[in-house]
């Protein structure tokens, strides 16, 4: 039910009237993609074996206006994954995947209404994986006794995974209503503020979160998830511009939520149900198509966790805008 409401939303704040005519639009997909490998054999203090580290990145911005009507569609993916032989399996060091829709109707240059559908998951299930067996006790959510279990895996790799989360999972859906004030001209198009209300939906049932909290010798706290929903006034920004005769661009965004109401009850109590989302972006362009791009994501959502989550990457990007 909640993902047929998140898809209708997000359609609903993309509609643009079906007529036979052509609309303004403007398309830029960025792709970056990169892969190391290093090998050691009885190199002086560092382990003999081989190491992979493959990893791309994608996004796509999507901008069509009418006179008064504006949409906006951005998707990103990052996924990364590295393996150290001897172990048999690669582990997931970035997997990140992100939608946002906007419909937008301006009652002057610096401002009107909006509405935004969006999305934030993972595409890959996640593992802890360790070099030895090792035992992890469950706290359940709905207040059962913990248990403990065990890693499986293979002593002779000396690869041992215990599973955390599942594919597409945590999922966090968000709708937003609103007003937005339009910085332009001082800053690039589509910078701007917003103000409104949000609702959000934190599914994570059952899904497992390595926890730092009583950590000892082969033994690790694993805390389990719930679903949650969280409704309150929210606001944002995002600001774009360019600077160095256009070589160098950046986007800075910071959202946020303050629940005043969620179920269930007092589920965020720890940080009394403020979260946020904040990212910052520079892109270097050396050529039309090729630029390297500097990614910073900043999370706290004590929904899923009650610590904020660092992400950062740096990759060689290939790009292609395409305008009508």
């Amino acid at each position: 039910m909640h993902w047929k409401l998140f898809i209708l939303s997000l359609f609903l704040s993309g509609v643009i009237l079906a007529e036979e005519k052509q609309i303004p639009w403007k398309l830029d997909l960025a792709l970056g993609i990169h892969l190391s490998h290093h090998y050691n054999q009885n190199f002086l203090g560092l382990q003999n074996g081989n190491m992979f580290h493959p990893g791309f990145q994608a996004s796509t911005q999507v901008f069509w206006k009418e006179g008064t009507q504006e949409w906006i569609f951005e998707f990103s993916l990052m996924e990364a994954w590295v393996l150290s032989t001897p172990q048999t399996m690669f582990i997931k060091s970035n997997d990140l995947l992100q939608l946002r829709s906007a419909y937008q109707f301006a009652y002057a240059p610096w401002g009107g209404n909006y509405v935004a559908a969006k999305l934030r998951t993972s595409l890959l299930p996640g593992y802890d994986v360790e070099t030895t067996a090792t035992d992890y006790t469950v706290v359940y959510a709905d207040g059962r006794p913990s248990q403990v279990m065990t890693s499986t895996g293979n002593a002779s790799t000396g690869t041992f995974s215990f599973p955390l989360t599942q594919a597409f999972l945590p999922l966090i859906l968000e709708q937003d209503i609103g007003f937005y004030y339009r910085f332009h001209p001082h800053f690039a198009p589509n910078s701007e503020l917003r103000a409104g209300f949000s609702s959000r939906e934190n599914l994570a049932k059952s899904q497992k979160i390595l926890t730092a909290v009583g950590v000892v010798y082969g033994n690790t706290p694993v805390r389990e998830l719930d679903t949650i929903f969280e409704i309150g006034p929210s606001f944002g920004i995002r600001l774009r511009g360019n600077l160095l005769e256009k070589k160098l661009s950046y986007e800075f965004s910071f959202d946020y939520l303050f629940s005043v109401w969620q179920t269930p009850k007092n589920a965020l109590a720890a940080t009394h149900g403020q979260s946020f989302d904040s990212g910052m972006d520079l892109k270097w362009t050396f050529l039309p198509w090729l630029s390297l791009d500097w990614n910073l994501k900043a999370i706290l959502n004590p929904a899923i966790f009650d610590q904020i989550q660092f992400m950062t990457t740096l990759t060689l990007a290939f790009n292609y805008s395409l305008s009508r």
